[in-house]
């Protein structure tokens, strides 16, 4: 097939030249190393757009990196989280801690829960296992001693 003019992409499907690449199978435009409808994108636009079907660098506002199927997604599905600009399986790498109500990772855990440092999540409840862990209001920490001051009841 020769090459397709700027604006359109070549269709190995169809042989054709054209605007938008195939939903039967999902193939995205991309224009690298020429305009063609791919099933997987190159490295130099390795994201998948699917909103749009293009392959892009970066993911468009709004959207985030999902690298289990190298999409971009308006939300990190369970049980990721995003940190960043893209959907991870831990928080844990940041210091931060994973919300469950918001799928991201955050620095200050929601009202009514309290930071565990043991999996990097937000926690209604700290853990009792391995080791005895207490809420500690100030902070919204779990910890295993309670702070002086303070009587474990």
């Amino acid at each position: 097939m020769t090459a397709c003019p700027s604006g359109t992409y070549a269709d190995s499907k169809t042989l054709l030249c054209v605007t938008r690449c195939s939903s039967n199978p999902m193939t995205f435009a991309s224009t690298s190393p020429i305009n063609a409808c791919v099933t997987v994108c190159p490295s130099s636009a390795q994201w998948f757009d699917l909103v749009n079907r293009i392959c892009v660098a970066t993911c468009p506002t709004s959207t985030y990196q999902y690298s289990l199927n190298m999409s971009c997604v308006s939300f990190c599905p369970a049980p990721y989280y995003l940190l960043g600009s893209a959907c991870s399986l831990s928080c844990a790498s940041t210091s931060s801690y994973a919300d469950d109500t918001t799928r991201k990772c955050v620095t200050a855990c929601p009202t009514g829960y309290f930071k565990d440092s043991t999996t990097y999540k937000c926690v209604v409840d700290c853990p009792v296992s391995p080791a005895q862990y207490y809420a500690e209001n100030t902070t919204k920490s779990c910890v295993t001693a309670c702070p002086s001051g303070y009587a474990d009841i």
